[in-house]
């Protein structure tokens, strides 16, 4: 990858905005590589894009790639909707999503490769940090106890 050819992709995505989503989907797709320095660019890539559109738009892709096989692309996806629940506000995070989103969050709490756990983790205190404990607390109030103690830390960073 050329950062020359990422920037000129990315000023080309946030100034029509019509190729966001198909750029989310690529971007989420490609998060299986190992290499840090292609990650990085897509996470900023993937942010960029996000600019132009809504989570609402890319939400069933989003959940999609937090069920991948793939341990990197679900630890990236939920590094992706952590960047996104802290950048809203909370009426910027439709409750309908939010709903759809959290359960699939939750469900990374019991996945058996441990930067996800911390990464689904973190995204739900973000999401309760934004969202509110009252929308959230349906959500967090039947994890056991470890679970519960990761969560509000999460929120604290």
């Amino acid at each position: 990858f050329r950062s020359k050819q990422w920037y000129q992709r990315r000023v080309a995505i946030t100034a029509g905005g019509n190729y966001a989503k198909e750029t989310i989907i690529s971007c989420l797709a490609k998060y299986k590589e190992k290499k840090a320095t292609v990650v990085a660019i897509l996470s900023d890539c993937i942010d960029s894009a996000m600019d132009s559109t809504q989570l609402a738009n890319v939400s069933e892709h989003v959940i999609e790639s937090l069920k991948d096989k793939n341990p990197a692309i679900r630890q990236e996806t939920t590094n992706f909707c952590t960047r996104i629940f802290g950048r809203s506000k909370a009426n910027a995070l439709p409750k309908s999503v939010m709903k759809a989103l959290c359960p699939a969050l939750k469900n990374l709490l019991d996945d058996s490769v441990g930067p996800v756990r911390d990464a689904a983790a973190q995204a739900l205190g973000t999401a309760t940090k934004v969202v509110g404990e009252k929308f959230m607390s349906e959500y967090v109030a039947d994890l056991d106890a470890i679970k519960k103690k990761k969560v509000p830390t999460a929120t604290l960073r």
